[in-house]
């Protein structure tokens, strides 16, 4: 909340118990009187006072509920009991004049308490605002606190004995609020000023006795009202000259008035005559300046009525359409259907200024289907640099397959770096409980485009020659678009073995059309895999089957890039290991569930204990058993015909 706003609770609507806090007790005690020849010898410096505060609630002058005490506290000045106490009473129970009743005991004195004095204060202050904070109250040297209407012992220092420390504790009380700026420098300079004020003015006063307590604070004011009150007591005039906003609930909202007066005038402009209006100097000079408005600036309703007005002869002016589009009564059947026609002949706007359009403020499918199709015009580079934004967007349409949805994935289909951030920018909103639907109509949208060959092409064998034919080679592709699928596989084989990725199948295998094969959907790691007996290495049949099978040389090579590859990380262990490491307080829950654990398992991957030729023989030993699994083909056979009747 800003400082120059009210906002307020009802105290009628507070149903907590009266909460507060005695703190100490400042001053020093009176001298005790020595005593009696019968009674234990002992002299008065050896005396050591034993006190307690009595806290006791009185509504309308009448005590309310039973007395509070606190503990006894004799460690002598200053005596610090810092109690939290808690009254039965409830806040919305509260009148306008509760008071709550201190009186400090000392029971040191033998058999009979010994009364130091009483303080009363109220709960609300004379705006009939609930008091907070710290409050310091003097006490009534030998009087129990009266907690009567007129009461006998107030707390609260009068204005004419009010000295410059009684000033300062107030001025304390307003910082420690938050109703002063803190600047701490200046904060520390004042506080070790008020300290000498504090040890100067105490020394004055003598023997005064202040018992010290804080009233808890709540996220906004709290303002008495009667329960069962449709009104508030009005709190009486005072000559204050501080300046308080209250909350108006109509701010912000369309004024009738005005509502009215511009759709008598646009029902006049709405002919012929328009299209002939020029602006005069003045007028442009103003059109001009409402160009130059940031987005999220509101248009007044002159200057809305200036831009519609002048509408025919701003359509040359790009920069002026958002703007235009800004002010059109949309809810009006004929002023929507012209708006949507002079945006069809308008100057075309720029892609940035495009993303305006797709904002909440505009509801209009017709001017989100224009901005879809001012995005058409980017290119790849600028629209990966929207793309979260555009996918955040999709909150805003009017339905779960709009065109924005199907332009995204459209254009990501053409370049597969799009579709991969596309992919991961939806999949994470997926657990939006207000727009998972619609997210996911988006995902589903998108995977079912990309559905990873084999159903189109039968093999990655027949989708290659599609895109790298030579009838000379082997397979019928060029000898570049197959090396480069053999070390891709063999690249990825090796890095999934070491990282331990799971929950790998044909959906998340991914190919492009010169051969590159990448993996996607890393959310198991370190072995975890929602699959039953997964392979040691994942390594698929149709990746096998696309070198030529088992027995092939192709597949040979295969396996000397992955031992090879093997043998280049394993050179590197310090580095990823420490990279590992660093991530150890991560949210991963892989990782967080038990770093040190998860350390352990990449470090054992390695293979440490083994020499280079070693690990040529173990690492051939993985692939042979990883290519050999069965249960693995069974599980990916099952999860292929799950996707299909899906």
């Amino acid at each position: 909340m800003s400082s120059n706003e009210f906002r307020f609770f009802l105290s009628c609507d507070i149903n907590l118990p009266v909460t507060f806090r005695v703190e100490r007790l400042e001053g020093n005690l009176p001298a005790a009187k020595p005593p009696n020849s019968a009674e234990v010898d002992f002299t008065a410096e050896e005396r050591r006072s034993e006190l307690f505060v009595e806290c006791a609630l009185y509504i309308d002058g009448a005590p309310f509920g039973l007395p509070t005490r606190t503990r006894l506290e004799s460690t002598g000045p200053t005596y610090c009991w810092n109690e939290l106490i808690t009254l039965s009473t409830k806040y919305r129970d509260l009148t306008a004049n509760s008071q709550l009743a201190l009186t400090v005991w000392d029971v040191s004195c033998g058999k009979t308490e010994g009364l130091i004095g009483g303080a009363t204060i109220s709960l609300f202050n004379t705006k009939k605002q609930l008091k907070t904070g710290r409050h310091k109250l003097r006490l009534c040297s030998g009087k129990e606190a009266d907690g009567s209407i007129e009461t006998a012992t107030p707390g609260k220092v009068p204005k004419e004995e009010c000295g410059e420390l009684e000033r300062l504790e107030k001025l304390v009380n307003k910082y420690e609020r938050g109703q002063i700026q803190r600047i701490d420098w200046l904060d520390r300079l004042a506080f070790k000023a008020m300290e000498k004020i504090k040890e100067r003015e105490s020394g004055r006063n003598g023997s005064s006795l202040y018992v010290v307590v804080e009233f808890c604070s709540f996220e906004h004011r709290v303002v008495f009202q009667e329960a069962g009150a449709n009104f508030l007591i009005p709190s009486p005039i005072t000559t204050s000259n501080e300046l308080v906003t209250v909350w108006d609930p109509e701010v912000g909202k369309i004024n009738p008035s005005e509502h009215k007066q511009l759709k008598l005038a646009r029902s006049l402009t709405r002919g012929i005559i328009d299209r002939d209006l020029k602006p005069s100097s003045s007028e442009r000079k103003s059109i001009q300046r409402i160009l130059k408005y940031p987005p999220t600036r509101i248009l007044s309703g002159d200057e809305r009525q200036l831009l519609w007005k002048f509408r025919f002869s701003l359509m040359s002016e790009k920069r002026a359409l958002t703007k235009f589009l800004r002010c059109v009564e949309w809810s009006d059947v004929q002023e929507a259907k012209q708006a949507i026609e002079l945006m069809g002949r308008w100057e075309t706007i720029d892609v940035c200024d495009a993303l305006e359009l797709l904002s909440p403020v505009f509801e209009s499918e017709e001017v989100r289907a224009y901005a879809v199709s001012v995005l058409e015009r980017a290119d790849d580079e600028e629209l990966q640099c929207y793309l979260l934004q555009l996918v955040q967007a999709l909150r805003f349409e009017r339905s779960d397959k709009s065109r924005l949805s199907h332009f995204l994935v459209r254009r990501s289909l053409r370049n597969i770096e799009l579709a991969s951030f596309l992919r991961w920018y939806v999949a994470v909103e997926l657990h939006d409980p207000a727009y998972a639907k619609r997210f996911y109509c988006t995902y589903e949208i998108l995977e079912e485009n990309m559905i990873k060959i084999l159903s189109e092409h039968r093999s990655i064998i027949s989708y290659l020659q599609k895109f790298h034919p030579d009838e000379n080679a082997p397979f019928g592709i060029t000898a570049t678009c197959l090396e480069t699928f053999i070390k891709s596989c063999a690249g990825y084989s090796v890095i999934t073995y070491i990282l331990g990725i799971g929950d790998r199948h044909l959906d998340n295998l991914l190919l492009r059309n010169d051969g590159r094969l990448f993996h996607v959907d890393f959310g198991f790691i370190l072995g975890r895999d929602p699959k039953p007996f997964p392979p040691p290495m994942k390594l698929c049949k149709e990746m096998v089957e696309a070198m030529g099978g088992a027995e092939s040389q192709y597949y040979t090579r295969f396996k000397s890039y992955c031992c090879e590859a093997y043998n280049i990380l394993r050179k590197s262990s310090n580095l990823i290991l420490n990279l590992f490491h660093l991530m150890a307080g991560s949210n991963i829950p892989d990782i967080a569930s038990d770093p040190e654990k998860g350390i352990l398992k990449l470090q054992e991957k390695f293979r440490l204990d083994l020499d280079d030729e070693e690990c040529i023989h173990f690492f051939q030993d993985l692939i042979n058993e990883s290519v050999s699994a069965l249960f693995p083909q069974m599980v990916e056979t099952i999860h292929r015909w799950a996707q299909y009747w899906r």
